[in-house]
């Protein structure tokens, strides 16, 4: 016997189980206050995936053109860290930011070890010590 099935006897015996009317409002109340939610982020995440394909198809050229539309229409963000020193002094970081590399602990790593660093190194404390501050809990955007 299942351990629903089991709860459901002992709800039964106990005479504690709800009517069929009372879990089917329930249910309709839950439905009517998270459909809307679910249906919002599966459509946000299928209208990012779709940009994401088409931005992978643009020309240089095109995506020249639409940051400059999202400069405009947002402002031109700047990466603010925590350590301004880090950007001056960490050749990888500068290389990331020059390339335009996303800033995280998987690309830095990758990058400082040129595709071939040693096992466990992401968890190693000496290196995590090294790494800057914004690769570790990622850049601040300002206005």
């Amino acid at each position: 016997m299942s351990d629903l099935r089991k709860q459901a006897d002992e709800l039964i015996a106990a005479g504690k189980m709800p009517s069929l009317d009372a879990v089917l409002s329930a249910v309709a109340e839950i439905r009517a206050e998270y459909r809307p939610k679910i249906l919002a982020a599966r459509t946000t995440e299928q209208l990012a995936e779709k940009i994401l394909q088409d931005v992978k198809q643009m020309s240089p050229e095109e995506k020249q053109k639409v940051r400059e539309h999202l400069d405009k229409a947002f402002g031109k963000a700047k990466i603010v860290h925590d350590h301004d020193l880090d950007a001056e002094t960490d050749e990888v970081l500068r290389t990331m930011l020059e390339l335009g590399t996303p800033l995280t602990l998987e690309n830095y790593i990758d990058l400082a070890y040129m595709g071939r660093p040693p096992d466990g190194i992401e968890e190693d404390g000496e290196f995590l010590a090294s790494v800057p501050d914004v690769i570790l809990n990622g850049p601040r955007l300002v206005q």
